[in-house]
């Protein structure tokens, strides 16, 4: 989990599906912002369904906020897409919650 990712979601003002999805992703990334979760856990942990949860991602994609790459297994297969959750994507929706003491 980063902590780091998961406080610029909580200051970042964005549509609920958008922001719940945010900090989904956000508890599952690494240091670098990175992570793995597959679309049916997404959906479980949301309660919205597989198919929501895939436009979700796609609209943020859109916006910037997420950047998906493909990952190979050793054996050429596709494995799931990593997810990239994107400090400036973040900024770039407009109005952030001001930061409180740190």
């Amino acid at each position: 989990m980063s902590i780091e990712a998961i406080n610029e979601v909580k200051r970042t003002r964005m549509k609920p599906p958008h922001k719940l999805m945010a900090m989904l992703l956000a508890d599952y990334c690494d240091t670098q912002w990175r992570c793995f979760p597959g679309v049916a856990r997404l959906a479980a942990e949301s309660g919205y369904s597989e198919r929501q949860v895939k436009r979700i991602l796609l609209e943020m994609e859109e916006l910037g906020v997420i950047r998906r790459e493909t990952r190979l297994s050793d054996s050429g297969q596709q494995e799931r897409n990593s997810i990239y959750l994107s400090p400036e994507g973040l900024t770039g929706l407009g109005e952030t919650q001001p930061r409180g003491p740190e």
